[in-house]
This record gives C-alpha cells, structure tokens and sequence, in this order.
C-alpha cells in the first residue's frame, strides 16, 4: 500500500531479536554454536517497501539504544515493540552497578502522554508472556496500553489454527481489509480496557485494540508478526503488511511527517 505524501510516520521497532543455540554431541565430541537470529523481516520490508522508515533496535541493545528522553523520541512518530521484556528496558548497566539510572518505560510512558504513538506486538516476551516473564503488566506502559494484562503466562497456543475477523470494519486503521484473515498459531490473551475499541478478533479475544494516552494513541496487537504464531499463510497474505501500514498511520495521526 503506498501511503499519501503527507502520511510517513517514522517508526522505532524494539526487539524481534534473540540469540539462540545448539549442543552437538558426535561421538565423544560435544560443542556448542550459538546464533543470532532477528525476526520481523517481512513487517520491516512491508513498511520500507510503503515508504515507512523503520529503525530498528534488537533486543540485546534496548538497555543501552533504546531512546532515555522524551526528546530523543521524539525524533520518531511510532515506537513498536514485539516480544522484547520490561526488564530488557529497566536494567541498565548503571541499574545493575547499583547507580541510579533512568526509566526507559516511563519515559516512554510520558512520551505517548504528551502526542507520542505506540503499538505492542505480541509474542514470547510481550504484554505478561511466557511464564509472566515479559512483566509489562505490573510496568510504567500498564496504565498506556489500551489492554488489561495478567501477571501470569498469558500465551493461547492455537495450532489448529484460529482466523482473525475484523469486528470494527469502519475504524481507519482497518478501513478497506478484507473482514476475514489467515488463520494465526496463537496470541497473548488480554482484554480491552473500557475505554477502548476493539477492532480484531479472535473468537472472544481481542486481536487488534486501539486506544488513547492522554494525548497519544496506543495499539495493541496480541499475535506475532513472525512465526511460529504469525502463520506462514498470513505472513505471505498481500494485505500482510497494509495491516500494519494503515494501523501505524492511524496511531502516529497528526505526528505523521513531511517527506
């Protein structure tokens, strides 16, 4: 989808990495390889290819590249994060030396309250997570983002498969998609909070739920935009990436810059 001149938000995306690894054993030889991995590609490339500057921070560099003030982010329009943890933002090496040091997560926080945008997407280490890991619950973004979350494993495994249906079709940022979707592997269940609208569903749970943060729009996207919950018939679905060009247009709104 190509966006009008006047609507190319910049967008921060923070996580959709990890370093993950193997233990071979061949005879009595045993070593290990590890190996850095970043997921996200084809939401990255969907969003360049809609004229959306996307920059992008992993999940091992958030305590040390993710913006520390409001005026360091307000050199974006979006921030997204996708299954990177609350603690991955708070403990910085200052914090863990024992020295005080600054909340990333309220800064972010005053951000969205003062115009800013953010949407989270979901995944292992978003909204509680697996094992309640990710926290963001019981975090500085727990009175920004427009979902109740729990404080224990909030993840719904689907692998049969569940297709996402779109319940507020005349809400701009789902304005002319198809109302039926890809079917997905799984998502993080929360509830909307009162105050806002939910636009996708999965059966009885929120898919897609847009709100407001004092003066800031918030957005929360409960499945992945990788595998293994993002299927790989959404991921090759052609509106995949109007989904989220039209989603992140809406929520940066008046933040939306020139070329």
């Amino acid at each position: 989808m190509d966006l009008p001149a006047l609507r190319k938000p910049r967008v921060i995306l923070a996580g959709e990495s990890w370093v993950s690894g193997g233990t071979h054993i061949k005879g009595s030889d045993v070593f290990t390889q590890p190996r850095y991995e970043e997921g996200g590609i084809e939401l990255v490339n969907g969003l360049e290819a809609a004229g959306i500057e996307v920059s992008r921070i992993p999940a091992h560099l958030v305590a040390r590249d993710f913006p520390a003030s409001v005026a360091a982010l307000n050199e974006f329009d979006v921030v997204v994060l996708s299954d990177v943890g609350a603690d991955s933002f708070e403990l910085t090496d200052d914090c863990l030396a024992g020295r005080r040091s600054v909340s990333r997560l309220r800064v972010l926080a005053e951000w969205v309250s003062q115009g800013g945008a953010l949407l989270m997407v979901g995944g292992y280490m978003s909204f509680a997570g697996m094992q309640g890991r990710a926290r963001f619950g019981s975090s500085p973004l727990a009175e920004v983002l427009p979902v109740i979350m729990s404080d224990y494993d909030d993840r719904v495994e689907r692998p049969d498969g569940v297709e996402p249906k779109v319940v507020q079709s005349t809400h701009p940022a789902v304005t002319d998609l198809p109302a039926a979707w890809p079917y997905v592997l799984g998502y993080n269940k929360v509830r909307a909070k009162p105050d806002a609208t939910t636009i996708v569903a999965v059966e009885d749970d929120p898919l897609i739920v847009v709100g407001s943060h004092g003066s800031g729009r918030v957005g929360a996207f409960t499945t992945d935009c990788a595998p293994h919950w993002a299927s790989l018939d959404f991921l090759e679905w052609p509106p995949f990436a109007d989904v989220f060009v039209q989603l992140l247009t809406w929520l940066a709104g008046e933040r939306s810059t020139t070329p």
